[in-house]
């Protein structure tokens, strides 16, 4: 898979996004894999997604699978800093937990299971549906 998006010069923006407003870091964030995921055909990705969550005898995939949504991943990396930059701005009251700041990660793979795909439409109802009711809470 990472053979064939190398070949047709697919790559992520890395940069933290850092736009001036939480929702539009968000929407940047998962944006960025918009164009990965449209390189292949969705039934390829649930395919790819079937094969990961499938345990195998040494449990291999099932560490995979738990690197993917663990503190380890790019995007759960990037939430730190893009929740302090909104902490900062006021936007939000406080930091979230870990298993928030997996949240984009669990919903990529998400979608990826289900469709296949990661369009605008369905990245704007993640982030105004899920993560910023989440990230946007009252501070307890």
């Amino acid at each position: 898979m990472a053979a064939a998006l190398e070949h047709q010069h697919i790559a992520v923006d890395t940069t933290l996004p850092n736009t001036g407003t939480l929702r539009e870091d968000l929407m940047d964030l998962l944006s960025r894999f918009t164009p990965v995921i449209s390189a292949m055909p969705a039934t390829t990705w649930q395919a790819l997604m079937s094969d990961l969550l499938a345990t195998s005898v040494a449990n291999l995939n099932l560490k995979t699978l738990q690197l993917v949504v663990s503190d380890e991943n790019w995007i759960t990396q990037q939430l730190p800093d893009i929740l302090k930059h909104a902490l900062n701005r006021g936007e939000i009251q406080q930091d979230a937990n870990p298993t928030q700041k997996s949240l984009p990660a669990v919903m990529l793979i998400r979608q990826l299971i289900f469709t296949g795909t990661l369009t605008p439409a369905q990245v704007t109802d993640i982030v105004d549906n899920i993560l910023l009711p989440v990230y946007c809470r009252p501070a307890h």
